[in-house]
């Protein structure tokens, strides 16, 4: 009964019936339990899984949406990790491709936790994964992306050292489809410099599928807002500023896929609309002047940039 409860409040009874019509039953592991939707009613069948008994050190959220392409490469490099205290808390985001079945190919890691729901978007998969974590730090992580060994074991020492530290990233190196390198993005930004290039809506500057935090405080900030979805990295980083610092690991602890379904590819003109929003809601919580509109509209960019 708890599951069922747990099942309706994230995705509502609209969400619960859409997704029984849809014909894919919704499946959600909590804690030691892994609970399925069945087609023919509300009944939840309990699954077997394994699931660690202790409060994980790190809960990595992890949104999916038809990534069946890129994503065993990315849960490979998850498993990878030199710091394995983790938990892996994935986020099927109503895909309708193989995603989901290979999710539970890997269900034997006792670290896994799938959620499978309607698709809502990238903020809605995130709260989510945020609201059922463990870990004291939250740390991010795409399905087409592949991370480092190191990047746990260092992210989390960085923050250790540095409590001033709000939200640390990394240096990535960019790659195509093939995991052929494009560019390394390595410098070394200060938190003023970070902050300025994100609100001017460079989101890279701090790479979301690579940055890391404490939990506690990502609560505090209120996790990631719907209004801010396709540049809900930007908003959040802005919002932190507000309590500590911005920084990155001087080292390479990300591969980061660019492709032509990748979010900022298909959606450049509504990301940057959200980002807009953003400036301007920022300026009104810290009683400043509305920004000046000083960022070019990507229908006047060339098309091969990136939108950020």
């Amino acid at each position: 009964r708890a599951s069922l409860r747990f099942v309706r409040r994230v995705f509502g009874r609209r969400g619960v019936r859409s997704h029984q019509r849809s014909g894919r039953p919704i499946s959600c592991c909590i804690g030691a339990t892994c609970v399925r939707l069945d087609q023919a009613g509300m009944r939840l069948a309990r699954l077997p899984v394994w699931c660690a008994m202790t409060r994980p050190l790190i809960s990595v959220l992890l949104p999916v949406y038809n990534a069946e392409r890129y994503l065993a490469e990315a849960l490979d490099s998850i498993q990878a990790q030199t710091l394995a205290d983790f938990e892996l808390i994935a986020v099927d985001d109503g895909s309708t491709d193989s995603s989901l079945d290979i999710l539970w190919a890997y269900r034997h890691d006792p670290r896994l936790r799938i959620i499978s729901r309607p698709n809502t978007g990238i903020v809605g998969a995130l709260n989510d994964a945020l609201a059922i974590a463990r870990g004291r730090f939250i740390a991010r992580m795409d399905a087409d992306d592949i991370v480092l060994p190191r990047r746990f074991e260092l992210q989390t020492g960085y923050l250790d050292a540095h409590p001033e530290c709000a939200i640390v990233g990394c240096w990535v190196l960019r790659v195509d489809p093939d995991n052929h390198p494009l560019a390394l993005q390595a410098h070394h930004w200060s938190h003023a410099e970070i902050e300025r290039r994100i609100f001017s809506g460079e989101g890279g500057a701090l790479p979301h599928p690579a940055m890391m935090a404490r939990r506690s405080t990502m609560l505090a900030w209120g996790g990631y807002r719907p209004a801010a979805q396709l540049a809900e990295d930007v908003d959040l980083y802005l919002r932190a500023a507000e309590f500590g610092q911005l920084a990155n690991v001087h080292a390479v602890l990300l591969r980061y896929r660019r492709h032509a379904a990748s979010l900022s590819a298909c959606q450049r003109v509504a990301q940057w609309e959200a980002v807009q929003w953003i400036r301007r809601d920022t300026c009104l919580r810290r009683g400043l002047p509305a920004p000046p509109d000083t960022m070019m509209h990507p229908a006047r960019l060339p098309e091969h940039l990136p939108a950020h």
